[in-house]
């Protein structure tokens, strides 16, 4: 997933999630692969993907410092392919062999394409939904307030109304004795 820092508009990328086969070790928890900055190792990789193209790599082939972490990940080969939500590059999915440097097949390429185009709607949809929590909730809280402001309201006229008409009965029946 992409972050971006605020002062500086530098992206960032994290990983977020991982599934691997059971004898391939697990990365999550690898505090180097979160908050890493796309430049300078990686903008082509970044210009790539945020041009909606994917990146088919095999790890001998990357320069020095890009291949630092698919060799920490002990990737051979990847294709990494960009994630959008709402025409705004989201971050990646990246579909890795960590047993030989491989040239991925037409077929391959394009399910993982339709993989990160059904991640982006699903990231969209939840993302949808959280607003749509966030607005009811504000919108009952709002409902509360307005109702307790009416409540309040009420009983501010009801008050000197009640003395009012008190007093102008009072007034109508001393006129009528008079």
């Amino acid at each position: 997933q992409n972050d971006t820092e605020p002062e500086t508009s530098e992206v960032f990328m994290s990983l977020q999630y991982e599934w691997s086969h059971h004898d391939v070790a697990f990365s999550l928890d690898n505090l180097q692969l979160s908050h890493i900055p796309y430049k300078p190792d990686f903008i082509n990789f970044f210009d790539a993907l945020k041009s909606k193209s994917p990146v088919i790599s095999i790890a001998d082939d990357l320069s020095e410092s890009a291949r630092k972490f698919p060799k920490q990940m002990e990737i051979q080969s990847s294709v990494v392919m960009p994630v959008f939500v709402r025409s705004s590059f989201w971050g990646f999915l990246s579909v890795s062999d960590c047993r030989s440097q491989r040239n991925w097949k037409g077929d391959e390429v394009d399910a993982i394409k339709t993989i990160s185009v059904i991640l982006g709607a699903v990231i969209q949809h939840y993302q949808d939904q959280e607003e749509l929590t966030i607005a009811r909730l504000q919108s009952e809280e709002s409902d509360r307030l307005k109702t307790s402001i009416l409540a309040n309201i009420n009983h501010e006229l009801r008050t000197p109304m009640t003395g009012i008409l008190g007093f102008s009965e009072i007034l109508a029946n001393q006129l009528n004795d008079c």
